[in-house]
């Protein structure tokens, strides 16, 4: 018996994951329930480190900029970090493929830079 990808993860085929950004959105909600303030900010800004993780976990599987996991898009924050780590592996590839980046000065080019 297959497993419904949509609550037990993605088939080959990347279905859609309906459980992802779940560890964010767990820490994001624990987080809200604390009472010492520290401990509130640190579980807030782990929420937001998952967050970013997912988006670039979620651009290196092919999703598109406006996939924002469903667990995280009604929160601005982390839907904010999502982007964030999206953003940040397409500068990567970007400036990988980029010819001014890597033209062997070290220095990225006047338009990465």
């Amino acid at each position: 018996m297959e497993k419904d990808s949509r609550i037990f993860g993605k088939k080959a085929d990347k279905d859609f994951t309906v459980l992802r950004g779940l560890d964010a959105r767990v820490a994001h909600t624990k987080a809200a329930g604390m009472f010492d303030e520290d401990s509130r900010f640190m579980e807030l800004g782990y929420a937001q480190m998952l967050a970013h993780v997912q988006g670039r976990q979620d651009f290196t599987h092919g999703r598109g900029a406006d996939d924002v996991p469903p667990l995280l898009a009604d929160v601005a924050e982390l839907a904010s970090a999502w982007v964030d780590g999206w953003d940040a592996v397409e500068e990567s590839v970007v400036m990988a493929a980029c010819s001014g980046c890597n033209d062997g000065s070290g220095n990225p080019c006047p338009h990465h830079g």
